[in-house]
């Protein structure tokens, strides 16, 4: 699967994320189908940088006003808050994981600082 956002699509215009998963029979063919839109700005604003966590959820640095969040995604579809930039209202950009998928990265985008958050990330949110 490949992921990926539309930072301003859907009917509410605060985003979209997508999957587009290739046919293995056919590599000029392939599906594309909406995993998540937001309905508010209040729930998902503006997403534009996308990883997977490696117990399967998405998470999304949103790129919009007011407060910025690390939004997570699950496979249902649910959104949770992840992480709030409590610094200033500056952007999340850049998440992703380490190989060994102990620790994830996150950038805030000004000052430019980089957060290493840990977990115990081969469990499940619960």
């Amino acid at each position: 699967m490949i992921y990926f956002t539309c930072n301003s699509g859907g009917n509410a215009g605060q985003g979209q994320v997508f999957a587009y998963k290739p046919n293995n029979n056919d590599p000029n063919s392939g599906t594309i189908t909406l995993i998540v839109e937001s309905p508010a700005e209040d729930i998902l604003n503006f997403p534009d940088n996308i990883t997977v966590a490696p117990f399967g959820d998405l998470f999304l640095c949103e790129d919009g006003s007011n407060t910025e969040f690390v939004i997570g995604v699950t496979p249902e579809g649910d959104l949770y808050r992840f992480a709030a930039n409590a610094i200033n209202g500056s952007e999340f950009a850049g998440a992703c994981f380490s190989p060994d998928g102990h620790t994830m990265f996150v950038n805030i985008q000004d000052p430019g600082i980089t957060c290493a958050i840990w977990g115990p990330w081969s469990r499940n949110r619960a």
